[in-house]
């Protein structure tokens, strides 16, 4: 019976304890969170986790980026400011070949938009993806030492890798032509959106293949748009992207 007594009172003692430890971390938990020393304390499988947050740090990795969704409501179009996380973001430069079919406006789109946007995202450190698919990619956006080149088999896989390794989860796709290579590539834009990726096309970065009935309105490249705003994400443009930047 004392035995009993015993061993009932030390359990109530235990319990005790542990209630007033528990008090205790509670309290200070409470306290740290109020006068943002720390983050805060919490409870995960029985352990006690103490960790840091920063909300002006973390508020800087972010920019107002204006981009252009659909709305299923309204159905049409709509622009939107949406801050994006730029410290894990990377451009997708997809097919920018140097050899085409004497295509002048191919080569002045190259030069006036794909390139500047390179530039865009080397001054800012964003990294910079090139998927030329085989080809020789054009000199106005050949890649510099470290940049990623993607080619031959396992390129998604590869890709991937490399996203996880760096903790990226916003993509900037841009390059030819959006309704094929962009879309369809192992690394485009159908791939890394069922992969669970964020997908921004910069809609004036990029062409689509038209026919001679769409030719002249574009409209294999305005369809493709608005697909990606629909089902994949949402496209944005060099100049909204560059003022975005300014504001990093």
């Amino acid at each position: 019976m004392h035995l009993g007594r015993n061993l009932i009172q030390l359990s109530r003692s235990q319990w005790a304890i542990q209630a007033c430890f528990a008090f205790i971390f509670l309290s200070i938990g409470f306290g740290l969170k109020h006068f943002h020393v720390l983050g805060q304390i919490a409870l995960s499988t029985g352990i006690y986790r103490l960790w840091t947050k920063s909300p002006t740090i973390e508020d800087s990795l972010f920019v107002p980026l204006k981009v252009r969704r659909y709305d299923a409501d309204h159905e049409t179009s709509v622009l939107l400011s949406e801050k994006k996380a730029i410290n894990r973001s990377a451009l997708i430069l997809i097919d920018i070949w140097k050899e085409t079919p004497s295509n002048v406006t191919y080569i002045q789109h190259v030069e006036q938009r794909l390139a500047p946007l390179v530039k865009l995202f080397r001054a800012h450190g964003i990294p910079i993806v090139h998927a030329p698919h085989g080809r020789e990619i054009a000199s106005a956006v050949a890649p510099h030492e470290n940049e990623i080149v993607l080619d031959g088999p396992f390129q998604k896989k590869r890709l991937i890798e490399w996203l996880q390794k760096r903790d990226i989860r916003v993509l900037f796709y841009a390059g030819y032509s959006l309704n094929l290579c962009v879309f369809e590539r192992p690394v485009g834009t159908f791939a890394l959106h069922n992969a669970g990726y964020e997908i921004i096309v910069v809609r004036d970065a990029t062409t689509a293949s038209e026919t001679p009935e769409t030719r002249e309105g574009e409209w294999a490249r305005k369809v493709s748009l608005n697909m990606v705003e629909r089902y994949m994400g949402s496209t944005t443009t060099l100049a909204d992207l560059a003022t975005a930047l300014l504001k990093k």
